[in-house]
């Protein structure tokens, strides 16, 4: 009994620096939640952007991602995007590519 307590007695250093580390950043996210201070803003927008990546649902990729259609090249450009609505985009979007694409923009 008296060696489990000498262990625990030589552990309690780290024991309480780590409990100690836990508290503050607890008490740290409690104020940035509270507050809305740095970083709120950007784990607000990686919350919501996480939400929309698990709502959405994304084909599997072994799928077929699309189909080709007719568009004349000089075409191509205005015909990207289908404006459903309105003449033009009210919100943010995201548009994969890759290197040397949509140049124009």
């Amino acid at each position: 009994m008296h060696g489990a307590i000498s262990a625990l007695l030589r552990k309690a250093p780290m024991l309480l620096f780590a409990a100690a580390l836990m508290l503050a950043a607890f008490a740290g996210g409690l104020y940035v939640a509270r507050h809305e201070v740095f970083p709120y803003a950007l784990l607000h927008d990686a919350y919501k952007t996480f939400l929309e990546t698990v709502e959405t649902n994304l084909p599997d990729p072994g799928q077929d991602r699309g189909s080709f259609v007719d568009v004349p090249p000089d075409q191509a450009a205005d015909r990207r995007f289908e404006f459903i609505g309105s003449g033009h985009l009210t919100d943010p979007i995201v548009v994969s590519g890759g290197v040397g694409l949509f140049r124009e923009y």
